[in-house]
């Protein structure tokens, strides 16, 4: 696991080698489009689907690997971080997602990339009107967010004809102080 912040601002990391191999391996056996889904609130016109982890699937082996990580995930942070809540995206031929903030519920988010995918379908962040930092699409690879009044970002490019676009979510529940190592 690495977690690197990507500027001095210190709420913006990027992150790479978070899963073990082996369950990416056995994720990407999985025929994702089979699943059980819902759709996401307040993103229910989008090209997206909320998979529904069932008892003993992957999915809920990764989530619960995420919040075993929390300690660690924490200590690169600077958060003294309680549980980690992850949802699964899949989204499909045509999604995008415009500039926009997170909406104030949202403090602390990971978003990992799982499937193959082009590089250019990540999540892009911008200071002003510049390019902050643009996450490439790379399984295993991903970014956590603090959010606040000027975490703009989105996608720039819409998902492919025949692509699938996994990736996970996740909400970071903490305690008020920074996490101090011991």
């Amino acid at each position: 696991m690495n977690i690197e912040p990507v500027d001095n601002k210190l709420d913006l990391f990027q992150v790479s080698q978070l899963l073990p191999d082996e369950m990416l391996l056995e994720l990407s056996k999985l025929p994702v489009e089979t699943l059980p889904f819902t759709k996401q609130e307040w993103q229910e016109d989008w090209n997206r689907r909320l998979l529904v982890p069932t008892q003993g699937s992957v999915l809920e082996s990764i989530a619960d690997y995420y919040d075993s990580r929390k300690r660690d995930i924490g200590k690169s942070t600077g958060l003294d971080i309680t549980k980690i809540n992850t949802r699964f995206w899949l989204d499909y031929e045509g999604f995008d997602c415009q500039r926009h903030i997170d909406n104030e519920g949202v403090d602390y988010v990971m978003q990992i990339f799982l499937s193959e995918a082009p590089t250019n379908l990540g999540t892009v962040f911008y200071e002003d009107d510049q390019v902050r930092k643009a996450f490439e699409f790379t399984k295993n690879s991903g970014y956590i967010m603090f959010n606040n009044k000027v975490q703009t970002h989105g996608m720039e490019q819409k998902v492919p004809k025949d692509v699938q676009r996994l990736t996970s979510y996740s909400y970071f529940q903490t305690r008020k102080a920074n996490y101090k190592d011991n």
